[in-house]
């Protein structure tokens, strides 16, 4: 059994542009979630 969902990540955020693809501990922020 597959489970897929869809997290809403906002690169264009004005407090912090391309925070999603920005590393924490070696992983880009959007694949701890």
């Amino acid at each position: 059994m597959n489970i897929a969902g869809i997290i809403p990540a906002r690169y264009g955020s004005s407090r912090f542009p391309g925070k999603p693809l920005e590393l924490l501990a070696g992983k880009p922020i959007i694949e701890h979630v």
